[in-house]
């Protein structure tokens, strides 16, 4: 059965998640700046739609906090939402 859905990247997929970012907002990388992204990228804060077993879309999902009341509440930043044409 092929995988669907929505979940966290793993360490494995971080290259197609690059890969989907360089497409998406039109910009390429030399392999050292490639290098740079892949060990600065977290995978637990990327989450994946997958169709069939492939990133069909994805989205970072920072950890922050916004105070709110006096209290300091956990949020999430959201970040290179992208998604491949064909899963338009």
């Amino acid at each position: 059965m092929s995988e669907q859905g929505i979940r966290r990247l793993t360490e494995q997929e971080i290259d197609e998640s690059i890969k989907l970012s360089s497409f998406a907002f039109q910009f390429s990388l030399t392999p050292e700046v490639w290098e740079q992204r892949r060990k600065m990228l977290k995978p637990e804060h990327v989450w994946g739609y997958f169709m069939d077993g492939k990133l069909a879309a994805k989205a970072a999902v920072h950890p922050m906090r916004i105070w709110l009341n006096g209290r300091s509440i956990p949020m999430g930043g959201i970040a290179g939402v992208a998604t491949w044409p064909e899963y338009r």
